[in-house]
């Protein structure tokens, strides 16, 4: 007797059972597939700002390190303290701190060594600029997409000694800032372009000058060696380290309008710089942030370098 072989499928109740497992496993490994994308992207955006911030840092070091002071009616540094730029900040822009406007001569390491004709640029005193700008990095001009960036400018050294190393800058506060106003730099096409074509402001603010990207606070504390008391202060409204800064400058001597009994060469600089992660900014951006949540935010999202730079520059 033979038995006929009966083929047997899938119930329904297990077809529908493997989909709801696969269906479950599918979920998992989106959901995980998500959440490590998230992990690198939030990791990447902080760790691109923290390497910036790094570089930002050592090329301040190495500019104050390398700062050039001399005993002679010269401006040779012009720091103010200001808050950025408004524009569209008005809802937190009270808890911005003042940054410096920076401006100062130094032995450049990185200066320009030659115009795009090849012509060779003698010399390496050069005058530096830092500021830091609420702006759009790629084009400045336009409004779309701002960020908070650290700008560095520096005229070569054949038009800082040629211009702004000229006979005109007398030591007054203004000097040295308006005499990189009315210097000039090579444009691409090897042509002398004048600075005031476009104000100081905006030359700085250039793309090529982009150094750093995400930062909302640049904190710099200059310290002088008083002879009284014979020990370092702070040039800030009470001498110590947490007082507000206050602008100067330095001719061949040092020179701070609301500190006037603040005399002495400079001795060292700390530097703080905070950046915030692309998460934090774009929690900024999606929302209305007034002072007390901005501050929260700079809290949790922003991670802070700091360093101590030595002077060494001492006047002749």
């Amino acid at each position: 007797m033979k038995h006929s072989k009966i083929a047997r499928g899938f119930t329904l109740i297990e077809v529908l059972a493997a989909t709801a497992i696969m269906s479950v496993v599918i979920l998992v490994v989106l959901s995980l597939t998500t959440n490590v994308l998230s992990v690198w992207n939030r990791s990447t955006g902080k760790l691109n700002s923290n390497y910036e911030a790094r570089v930002a840092l050592d090329l301040l070091a190495n500019d104050f390190e390398t700062m050039v002071l001399r005993n002679r009616p010269f401006c040779w540094v012009k720091v103010d303290y200001n808050k950025p730029d408004e524009k569209d900040l008005s809802d937190y822009t009270g808890a911005l701190p003042a940054m410096p406007e920076m401006y100062f001569m130094a032995r450049v390491e990185d200066r320009p060594r030659y115009t795009s004709s090849n012509t060779p640029i003698y010399g390496d005193i050069c005058a530096v600029s830092y500021r830091v700008l609420y702006q759009n990095p790629v084009d400045p001009d336009d409004e779309a997409f701002p960020l908070f960036g650290l700008y560095r400018f520096v005229i070569d050294s054949q038009h800082t000694f040629n211009d702004v190393m000229s006979p005109d800058n007398t030591g007054s506060a203004d000097d040295l800032r308006s005499l990189m106003n009315e210097s000039k730099y090579w444009n691409e096409a090897g042509i002398e372009v004048a600075v005031n074509a476009d104000g100081i402001e905006k030359v700085i603010g250039k793309s090529e000058n982009f150094l750093s990207a995400n930062v909302v606070d640049l904190d710099i504390v200059f310290w002088y060696y008083n002879s009284v008391t014979n020990a370092p202060r702070a040039i800030t409204s009470n001498g110590e380290a947490d007082g507000d800064p206050l602008s100067f400058t330095y001719t061949d001597r040092l020179n701070v309008p609301d500190a006037p009994t603040a005399i002495g060469p400079l001795e060292y600089v700390d530097i703080a710089i905070t950046v915030m992660s692309p998460e934090g900014l774009a929690i900024v951006e999606s929302q209305s942030t007034d002072a007390t949540e901005w501050n929260e935010l700079v809290a949790q999202y922003g991670t802070t370098f700091s360093r101590r730079i030595q002077i060494m520059a001492k006047p002749l």
